[in-house]
């Protein structure tokens, strides 16, 4: 038995997991006291992935990931859905709870922020994550 240690570039990543994001390109940016209802979570995801450079962007993982929403920094006040994945429709339908809460939470300035709203602490994660793709505050205006 070979037991040579593996780099992580040297997994293999079975076909039907290639199009997921890797675990080391994301930053969840929302806590579980945040009082985000369905076992939702907020993400930020970095530039290292199949994509290349993409349109600034953040997820919603809601029912702990069995719905996964995609929202465009520049339609972040009206929470507009980009894109879906696993063929779920672009609609809050059923899911308004989720959509109201996170809008609101977006302005909230948790202790652990050090004064920085939610949205903005999405905006620092996307600029680290995404050095030659940076967006600043106004674009989610």
């Amino acid at each position: 038995m070979d037991n040579k240690i593996l780099k992580f570039e040297e997994y293999t990543i079975d076909s039907e997991f290639s199009s997921l994001h890797r675990i080391d390109e994301m930053a969840t940016i929302s806590r579980p006291t945040d009082n985000i209802p369905r076992k939702s979570k907020v993400m930020v995801y970095g530039e290292k992935d199949e994509q290349g450079t993409k349109t600034p962007h953040f997820h919603i993982q809601i029912d702990n990931g069995d719905i996964e929403l995609e929202i465009k920094f520049k339609h972040i006040k009206d929470m507009t859905i980009w894109r879906t994945k696993g063929n779920y429709p672009k609609t809050w339908d059923g899911i308004t709870d989720v959509r109201d809460r996170v809008a609101a939470w977006l302005d909230e300035k948790p202790k652990k922020n050090y004064g920085l709203t939610n949205l903005q602490r999405m905006v620092m994660a996307w600029n680290d994550g995404n050095p030659t793709n940076e967006i600043d505050e106004q674009f989610t205006e």
